[in-house]
């Protein structure tokens, strides 16, 4: 009986991770997907060619000094 107790135990354990895990994923993807819907696909693909992998941050990077800039002028 406790062995059954214990693998039961480590199935919820695992369950509840995998929950939480993919929870966090598919926010990170709900956000990330989110910021870049009315963005230009031709800058979109400049940064994926120039930067690779990283693109998506240096994209970000790019937007919020963008952004920064227009609200400074605005100020």
């Amino acid at each position: 009986m406790p062995i059954k107790f214990l693998t039961r135990s480590r199935e919820l354990i695992h369950n509840n991770l995998k929950n939480i895990l993919n929870f966090f994923d598919h926010t990170y993807k709900n956000i990330n997907d989110y910021t870049f819907d009315k963005v230009d696909p031709l800058l979109i693909k400049y940064f994926k060619t120039e930067y690779g992998q990283d693109w998506q941050s240096a994209l970000t990077e790019h937007l919020y000094k963008k952004e920064s800039s227009i609200a400074k002028k605005a100020a």
